[in-house]
């Protein structure tokens, strides 16, 4: 599942990339560029799946070295993602970590 919202709140165009993180982060930075790409602006969160669960140390290192090139405003994996890789994120994102579960509300 993927999926780019464009929100134009507040005057300020904002893309939101909902994707599914899956172990080969190339598909995913695929989907962040097409994205930015046809919205012309920044990627602004990353909402969803890590996939993550089952991945060597050295996959989530590569996937968390992708992610910060997207200079992210928020990341909120779920599910799959797995306790250390959330820990990772947490680390890593800090204040722009958000730890969502199943009925999470966003508000864009």
């Amino acid at each position: 599942m993927k999926i780019a919202i464009t929100s134009g709140k507040g005057g300020v165009g904002k893309t939101f990339a909902a994707v599914c993180l899956a172990a080969v982060m190339a598909e995913s930075r695929d989907t962040l560029e097409y994205a930015r790409h046809i919205t012309h602006q920044p990627i602004y969160a990353v909402i969803g799946g890590t996939h993550l669960r089952a991945a060597s140390q050295d996959r989530i290192e590569k996937t968390f070295e992708d992610l910060r090139k997207y200079n992210l405003k928020f990341i909120m994996p779920c599910h799959c993602s797995g306790d250390n890789a959330l820990k990772m994120f947490h680390q890593i994102f800090t204040d722009r970590f958000w730890d969502i579960k199943n009925h999470t509300t966003i508000t864009l």
